[in-house]
């Protein structure tokens, strides 16, 4: 009777542990599969190259405009070659070169000409003229008229020249004649400075 019990107790315990086996792989095997990440640490993104050019100053690289435009006058009787008296009108051209690039640009010159020192400096225009033009013997009738600001978008193309020039006229007004001012600045016949701006920036994709 007692090896009956005990055989019992035997079976009982071997089932027990025969229980908690199965439910022990089942919970794992409910709680656990399989799982892989991968990292493309290699992946990239071409950025488009910005390149901008004026008067041969790489300003995309921040390259000062120094010395690199010169207003000449328009030779005129009764005036020495070069000279810049009260009267006469003067012309600069501003090539914007944007080879290179691969994005557009819109582009804007301007001229502050309360900040010239030359007493009746005025912009009269400008006018947009094809690299190499030769120089001004006149004021073409082709000006856009009485600006200080010329605006303008040189186009991405894989073709066409991304280059823009532009012709800006100014004259020194003559309208005081015998100025005190204009006659000072004249004994001294020295340079003037003019503040000219040129700024380009990205054209915005649109979709």
């Amino acid at each position: 009777m007692k090896k009956e019990k005990k055989r019992r107790y035997l079976v009982l315990i071997i089932l027990l542990l025969l229980i908690i086996a199965v439910v022990t792989i089942v919970y794992l095997n409910s709680g656990a599969s399989y799982t892989s990440t991968g990292t493309d640490s290699t992946s990239v993104i071409d950025v488009g190259k910005w390149a901008v050019k004026v008067n041969a100053a790489d300003i995309a690289n921040s390259e000062p405009l120094d010395g690199l435009i010169t207003f000449a006058p328009i030779d005129a009787a009764g005036v020495m070659p070069g000279k810049m008296v009260p009267g006469s009108i003067a012309y600069c051209d501003i090539t914007i070169d944007m080879t290179g690039a691969e994005v557009s640009g819109n582009y804007t010159v301007s001229i502050d000409p309360s900040a010239v020192t030359l007493t009746g400096f005025s912009v009269l225009g400008y006018e947009n003229v094809a690299v190499g033009t030769p120089a001004p013997t006149a004021l073409p009738a082709s000006y856009a008229g009485t600006t200080t600001t010329a605006t303008g978008t040189i186009a991405y193309s894989t073709t066409d020249p991304m280059i823009a020039t532009v012709r800006v006229y100014a004259e020194w007004d003559p309208a005081t004649q015998y100025d005190v001012s204009q006659t000072a600045e004249g004994v001294t016949a020295g340079t003037q400075n003019i503040p000219v701006t040129v700024t380009v920036s990205q054209v915005v994709p649109t979709y």
